[in-house]
């Protein structure tokens, strides 16, 4: 799947989480395309490994991978390309998330996303 994310910076309780490599996890806001629910949280290690940089938007490749035991669902990210915002003003800003445990998909409109944007 392929999905236009805002990478921003994660806070548990206020403060950054850190991950075995001191480096700090971020969060990744869905701009349009697929994703999968409710895995907006990347380590920091990989966040770097991909050339992830805060407040900036990226066009990425999601690929599931096989049901770990222990940590469950596991993806694969691959980075496309960095985003220009002033590319997506006359773009259809719809995001649909992805969930294997129900049948249910959520499409949100152009105006409905964009009124939660931070541009």
């Amino acid at each position: 799947m392929n999905c236009i994310v805002k990478v921003n910076k994660f806070l548990n309780n206020g403060e950054p989480k850190l991950d075995k490599h001191g480096k700090e996890s971020v969060y990744l806001e869905p701009i349009a395309g697929q994703f999968p629910k409710s895995r907006n949280v990347m380590n920091g290690t990989i966040a770097e490994r991909l050339g992830l940089e805060l407040n900036k938007l990226y066009m990425l490749t999601i690929v599931e991978k096989a049901e770990h035991e222990i940590y469950g669902r596991q993806f694969e990210y691959k980075l496309l390309s960095e985003i220009n915002p002033l590319s997506l003003l006359n773009q259809d800003l719809s995001v649909e998330y992805i969930s294997t445990s129900s049948p249910i998909t959520t499409n949100f409109t152009q105006n409905e996303k964009a009124a939660n944007v931070p541009f």
